[in-house]
Formats: structure tokens, C-alpha cells, sequence
């Protein structure tokens, strides 16, 4: 149940909390500065929480099929913009984690949310 003053639909995890409505992240009220394509990652991370989602899953969700960029280069540097609005760190990560695909290759890196989002 959202507490009195907190707007329905808000994943909070930590001190953060994503509306994605706005596409705001905001920590303790303040607004915390994403590029929509940022945003856009975190929220997909966040609504899969718990879960393993592949950079091909990334992929689709920002680009989909018509859309020819050097994806890879695009999902790390939202991941590395995230890590640093949430103060994460990649080498002891508290909210997004690295993991490897070693049955296929390391190209095929995942990453997962491990902050469990509370829906307010």
C-alpha cells in the first residue's frame, strides 16, 4: 500500500525512487539526472527486478529491430550512467550486477537489478 503523499506506481528500491510515468528518478524527493535512454534501461531493470536480463532484451527495448547503432557501446554506457546517478559501484555492485554467460561466451553478458523494488 502507497504511504499519504507517495504517488501510486513508484518503484522505490533504496533511497531512490523511479517514477515511470515521468521517467524521473528521484533519491530522498530530489531529482537525480538520467538521459531518457538511461531511464529507459533502469526502468526495464527495475520492472525485472530479481531477474536476468540479457543485452539482447536491452537491445529490443531501446532500439528494436529498424534501428542499426552500435548497441553494445549504447547499453554500457547506460549501464555506466546509472551505476553512477545510483552511487553503484561495478567491482561491489549494491543495485545493478554484471553476470556472464560463460556457457556461450563472454560477449553475451547479463545484468540484473538485485534491489527488490517496493511498488508505492
Amino acid at each position: 500500500m502507497a504511504s499519504l503523499g507517495t504517488p501510486p506506481g513508484l518503484i522505490r528500491f533504496g533511497p531512490f525512487a523511479l517514477d515511470p510515468t515521468s521517467r524521473e528518478l528521484r533519491k530522498r524527493g530530489s531529482l537525480v539526472k538520467l538521459q531518457p535512454q538511461q531511464c529507459a534501461v533502469l526502468l526495464l531493470l527495475t520492472e525485472r527486478a530479481g531477474q536476468i536480463v540479457s543485452r539482447e532484451e536491452i537491445h529490443q527495448y531501446i532500439w528494436g529491430n529498424d534501428t542499426f547503432v552500435d548497441f553494445e557501446r549504447g547499453i554500457n554506457f547506460s549501464i555506466n550512467q546509472i551505476r553512477a546517478a545510483l552511487g553503484d559501484d561495478a567491482e561491489k555492485p549494491r543495485y545493478v550486477e554484471r553476470f556472464w554467460d560463460y556457457a556461450r561466451s563472454l560477449e553475451n553478458a547479463f545484468f540484473i537489478s538485485l534491489a527488490e523494488p517496493q511498488n508505492g
